[in-house]
C-alpha cells in the first residue's frame, strides 16, 4: 500500500479534538504522513501559537497499538520505525481557501464539526459544506464527543457518491482490521439485496468481509440510518455526500446532510 497522507485542521474545539485523536491512531498503523495544520485569521492572527501535544499523542498512539514499540524512548526513532512522517504548519489566511489548497495534497482531511457551518470573515460560507462541494478529496467529520468501538457502518444506497465514498475508505486501508457492517434501506427487500451484492462484490475482491444488514421499510431511509446509529454507535460511519446546488442553498439529500451535520460518530464522506 502506498504511503497514506493525512491533514488535520487543528483547531481548540472539542471536536477537533476528536480528529486529533482519529489522525493519531490512524496515523500509529505506520505507513503515514500526518500533517497538523493551524489556521490564523487574517485579521486577528495569534501572537504565539500554543502548542498542540500532537506528536506526543502520536506518540502514545503508537505504543498503545503496538506493545512491540513500547520500549523505544526516543521520539524520532519511534516515528522512523512505523514509517511516519509528522510535522505541522501554520497559515494565516481565509479558512476555507487554504484548508481547500492544502486538502488537495493530500489522501483525506480530518476536521472537526464545530465552527465550520458558520460564516467566516471572509467570503467563505460553512467550511465542511464547501469543502464537498467544490473539492475532490474526502473528509472525516468528527462530533463533539469521542467514541470507541470498532465497528465500521456503510450506508449504502446504491448512487455513484456512496460507491465512491467506500472504494477510498477501502483503498485507503481504512476498512482493514475491523468490524464492518454493510447497511442498504430501501422500500424493497430484494432491490436493497441487490444493490447490497454489488459492492460486495467489490469488497471480496479487495478481501474485505462484510455483515450485511438489509431494511425494508417505507420510513425516510434518513430516519431509519439515524435510529440504528443511535442505538448502536459505530465507531465511524461511512457515507457519500449527495450532488450539489446553489451557493447559500448547499443540498446533499436529506441523508446525507443529516450526517454531515448531526451524524454523532465521526463520519467519512467523499464528494
Amino acid at each position: 500500500m502506498s504511503k497514506r497522507n493525512l491533514l488535520l485542521l487543528m483547531e481548540s474545539t472539542r471536536s477537533a479534538q476528536v480528529a486529533r485523536e482519529i489522525a493519531c491512531r490512524i496515523a500509529a498503523r505506520g505507513n503515514c504522513t500526518l500533517t497538523g495544520l493551524h489556521i490564523e485569521d487574517l485579521d486577528f492572527p495569534s501572537e504565539v501559537t500554543k502548542e498542540s501535544n500532537l506528536c506526543q499523542n502520536l506518540i502514545e498512539s503508537i505504543q498503545t497499538g503496538h506493545t512491540d514499540q513500547a520500549d523505544v524512548k526516543d521520539a524520532e526513532a519511534l516515528l522512523t520505525s512505523q514509517d511516519i512522517r509528522f510535522h505541522e504548519k501554520t497559515l494565516i489566511g481565509p479558512k476555507y481557501s487554504l484548508l481547500a489548497q492544502e486538502a488537495e495534497s493530500n489522501d483525506v482531511t480530518l476536521i472537526g464539526r464545530e465552527g465550520n457551518f458558520e460564516e467566516q470573515a471572509d467570503d467563505a460560507k460553512e467550511v465542511i459544506s464547501l469543502m464537498l462541494q467544490y473539492r475532490s478529496r474526502p473528509l472525516i467529520i468528527t462530533p463533539p464527543e469521542p467514541v470507541e468501538g470498532n465497528e465500521v457502518l456503510i450506508a449504502y444506497d446504491g448512487n455513484l457518491k456512496s460507491s465512491r465514498a467506500i472504494q477510498i475508505f477501502v483503498l485507503l486501508g481504512l476498512a482493514e482490521g475491523r468490524q464492518l457492517t454493510l447497511l442498504c434501506v430501501d422500500t424493497k427487500k430484494k432491490t436493497a439485496q441487490a444493490k447490497i451484492d454489488s459492492i460486495n462484490a467489490f469488497l471480496d475482491q479487495h478481501e474485505v468481509s462484510a455483515t450485511t444488514e438489509v431494511i425494508e421499510s417505507r420510513s425516510n431511509s434518513r430516519d431509519v440510518l439515524a435510529e440504528r446509529i443511535e442505538s448502536t454507535r459505530p465507531s465511524i460511519v461511512v457515507a457519500g455526500a449527495r450532488g450539489t446546488t446553489g451557493w447559500r442553498q448547499t443540498v446533499f439529500g436529506s441523508t446525507g446532510d443529516y450526517l454531515i451535520r448531526h451524524c454523532p460518530v465521526p463520519l467519512f464522506t467523499s464528494p
